[in-house]
């Protein structure tokens, strides 16, 4: 993998902006590390959008049997996260990121994420967040949401 690349598949993007050397990446990424190993032999995907040099988005998703969300079912892809840089807001590039998803995933029976109802959250997206891009919200339990694309049927948690 190119070094320059690297880091991106380890972190996201928003903890990107500088440079670390290629050590820092393997020391503080060592669970990630172990993870990706596997996974991505078994279909996990990321995807970062450079504008001028400059990342401004990604998106990263797996089966649901390795994407690490409690979401199962039969040939389901999990989005595990999505990121647009605000400075590149308005562009309708989470659209952008998620149908990429599904045309690089077309075979899918179905597309599904977690989401949280209320304000910010480290681990899942708020709700709103998920509804731009194309998710509608089909079971909520407590504060967090399973969600799938209307055209699309899964099996929920």
């Amino acid at each position: 993998m190119n070094p320059t690349y690297e880091r991106f598949l380890y972190w996201c993007i928003f903890h990107t902006e500088k440079a670390f050397s290629r050590s820092a990446v393997y020391e503080r990424s060592k669970h990630r590390r172990d993870y990706l190993k596997s996974a991505i032999q078994k279909g996990f995907r990321k995807k970062v959008l450079f504008y001028n040099g400059t990342p401004v988005g990604m998106i990263e998703y797996a089966p649901s049997k390795v994407s690490g969300l409690p979401i199962t079912g039969a040939n389901v892809i999990v989005m595990n996260c999505i990121w647009v840089h605000r400075r590149a807001a308005g562009h309708h590039l989470s659209k952008q990121l998620v149908a990429h998803m599904k045309k690089d995933e077309k075979g899918a029976a179905g597309f599904a994420t977690l989401g949280c109802e209320d304000g910010p959250h480290r681990v899942y997206v708020r709700k709103d967040d998920m509804e731009k891009p194309g998710f509608k919200s089909t079971t909520s339990t407590s504060k967090c949401i399973t969600a799938e694309f209307p055209d699309r049927r899964i099996s929920r948690i």
